[in-house]
């Protein structure tokens, strides 16, 4: 290409940059009549383009500290927004949230904030030693960053004081909380013991003044230890069931009261309606009648401790393996154990073994009566009070881990049921001690072969004792037995419904019966 073409190109390029630059002033224009914002983002961007390397390296940090800008800010509303969703919905925390976030943008806006609040992240202290539960930690770092209402401040302390009892110390030394709480005497087994147990009882009550500015010196603690969001939702849903149990105890407890007045007052119109004499001998028959039935039941309890036939044995030897929870479940059991074989005039003999002072369930079954209970106790195994059986081969282990199942019941035998209540379902407990104790004759109750389909053969201690007590009193017949004592909740082919769903059922049967539908 010659100079006349040289000069002619660079004659159009000239003239196309004039026209570049009147359209992007034509279009800068419209932009500006339209959207003000967008003129001065399009001269943010045409500020970038660069000539020299002097110029592009400015370009780079210009762009990586507006970059930086942006993260800093979305990271202090995810912190914000955290902050608020700690509050639990009380209205006095999310204001004193907002009021927070509102200081700290303005001293981000003056470039008087750290460095770490402009970069939206909390700055860490040291930990303080993890002396305390888990429930303690968590709750002080959701709640401890702002003064929080009342409504959240008493939940929070209600919370921290259960915490004190899964305290992981007081977890592994439970059975010196539960034995030797408030009995200085108890305490004088050993040196390691009384330092666990003062330790435990020294925890201050969370409803006096002294505590409540301890607990607030733990919640400071732990505010800046970050909670995940699961963390949070895990604590949520545990309180709203802590809540909907106690919600359902108290209407359980509401609907036996109405029942005994409603009796009681049945019974007050019936005396009413008679005359003197008739009611004087109508209390007199009354009196008699319920000293017979005392008498009777007395009586059955009397031969029973005496020479009852066969033998029941509760092994309370894994109680050490359970926490509060399930040993005050597994009183219960034992409870409901011996009432159903009083109530029902059986001829079985209980015994319940393993019930030494070290033993963290005697609390619990103390709390249940268990001192006027007419039974055998034993502080020995079951393996030492029964050894004679055991070598005679009349030692009978009842555990859902063994291979065969027991087919009928002796009266020469002596039954053993575990005393285990595991909600995490531990398996093969039972078995592993016959086998280390050296049993021989493992039993399981035959529910594969005579009972509903798809029934759990994880029963209570309850359940065990009474389909034995049922046996004996019946024909042979194991399925009559099943059907009787087994709960609804373990028989697989009968649908357990939910009351909403049973609504719905009643419904369906009024509509095909051709009864008016109730009113909404």
């Amino acid at each position: 290409m010659g100079r006349n073409g040289v000069g002619s190109l660079l004659l159009l390029i000239c003239i196309a940059s004039s026209r570049a630059s009147e359209s992007f002033d034509a279009f800068d224009a419209a932009a500006a009549s339209s959207k003000p914002h967008r003129l001065e983002h399009l001269r943010f961007q045409r500020s970038l383009v660069a000539d020299t390397a002097e110029e592009a390296a400015e370009v780079r940090a210009k762009e990586k500290k507006v970059f930086e800008q942006g993260e800093h800010t979305r990271a202090r509303k995810a912190l914000f927004e955290k902050r608020l969703a700690a509050c639990y919905g009380d209205d006095a925390c999310r204001k004193a949230v907002a009021a927070r976030q509102l200081e700290i943008e303005h001293q981000v806006a003056s470039g008087t904030a750290p460095a770490a609040v402009v970069e939206g992240r909390e700055e860490k202290t040291e930990e303080a030693p993890k002396s305390t539960g888990w429930l303690r930690q968590k709750i002080g770092a959701a709640l401890g960053y702002v003064h929080v209402g009342e409504g959240v401040a008493a939940r929070a302390r209600e919370m921290l004081s259960n915490s004190r009892l899964l305290d992981a110390r007081a977890r592994e030394t439970r059975h010196v909380k539960i034995q030797c709480w408030g009995d200085p005497a108890a305490l004088e087994v050993s040196p390691q013991r009384i330092g666990v147990s003062q330790e435990v009882n020294s925890i201050p009550d969370p409803r006096t003044p002294e505590s409540e500015a301890s607990n607030a010196e733990t919640v400071g603690e732990a505010a800046d230890e970050p909670v995940p969001k699961s963390e949070l939702k895990r604590l949520r849903k545990a309180e709203r069931k802590e809540q909907r149990r106690l919600h359902a105890k108290e209407q359980r407890q509401q609907k036996k009261k109405m029942q005994r007045q409603r009796k009681q007052e049945l019974r007050q119109e019936h005396l009413e309606s008679l005359s003197a004499a008739e009611r004087a001998e109508f209390l007199e028959k009354e009196r008699e009648a319920g000293k017979e039935r005392k008498a009777a039941i007395q009586a059955t309890l009397d031969h029973a401790f005496q020479h009852g036939r066969p033998r029941i044995a509760i092994n309370c030897s894994f109680s050490d393996t359970m926490d509060v929870r399930e040993l005050t479940s597994l009183a219960k059991q034992v409870q409901l154990a011996y009432t159903q074989t009083r109530d029902s005039n059986s001829k079985v003999q209980l015994h319940i073994t393993s019930l030494h002072a070290e033993n963290p369930v005697m609390r619990s079954l103390e709390s249940q009566g268990m001192k006027s209970w007419k039974l055998h106790l034993h502080e020995e195994s079951v393996w030492d009070v029964f050894a004679s059986e055991a070598r005679d081969g009349r030692l009978v282990i009842l555990t859902p881990d063994a291979e065969e199942e027991l087919l009928e019941v002796m009266e020469e035998e002596v039954y053993v049921v575990g005393g285990i209540v595991d909600r995490s379902v531990k398996k093969m407990q039972s078995r592993t001690q016959a086998v280390e104790r050296g049993a021989t004759k493992l039993r399981k109750l035959p529910l594969k072969s005579f009972g509903p389909a798809g029934c759990c053969p994880v029963l209570n201690i309850d359940c065990v004792v009474r389909i034995l007590c049922e046996w004996l009193k019946g024909d042979g017949s194991w399925q009559d037995v099943f059907e009787l004592c087994l709960p609804p909740r373990r028989v697989g082919d009968r649908a357990v419904l939910t009351k909403r769903q049973r609504r719905t059922q009643r419904a369906l049967e009024r509509a095909e019966a051709g009864a008016p539908m109730p009113a909404a």
